[in-house]
């Protein structure tokens, strides 16, 4: 199975996310902001990324600028951003996210079986 990494600043979603892909039988790496994941992802045990699941609204490193660093650094990786909203329309920040690289998009609150369907065809395209 891939090894995903998660990045919200959300605990509870990183968990529900964490519970559904470990249910099937994926390996989950988390990280609270996108300046955490890109240290993640630049160091060791993050270079063993298949897929990125990123939040687009955090402090610090938003998702945007993730998905920016992540497709400059490591094109061959896919990224699905993620939103339930915040200061600009959620559809027209994940619509910004997939036009600068983001392979799909997910709004919240989602459902498991969406959540299934997207990163198996992330992970197919990657």
């Amino acid at each position: 199975m891939a090894t995903i990494l998660i990045i919200d600043d959300e605990p509870g979603v990183r968990d529900a996310l964490t519970r559904i892909l470990t249910g099937d039988g994926h390996r989950v790496l988390e990280a609270g902001n996108g300046a955490e994941a890109r240290t993640l992802v630049a160091d060791g045990e993050g270079t063993s990324v298949d897929l990125v699941l990123t939040d687009i609204f955090m402090p610090e490193m938003d998702g945007i600028e993730f998905v920016l660093w992540l497709v400059e650094s490591f094109p061959d990786r896919p990224v699905v951003a993620m939103s339930g909203g915040g200061l600009l329309p959620m559809r027209s920040a994940l619509d910004d996210a997939r036009e600068l690289g983001a392979v799909d998009i997910l709004e919240k609150p989602f459902d498991p079986e969406r959540v299934r369907r997207t990163v198996a065809a992330a992970l197919d395209r990657g």
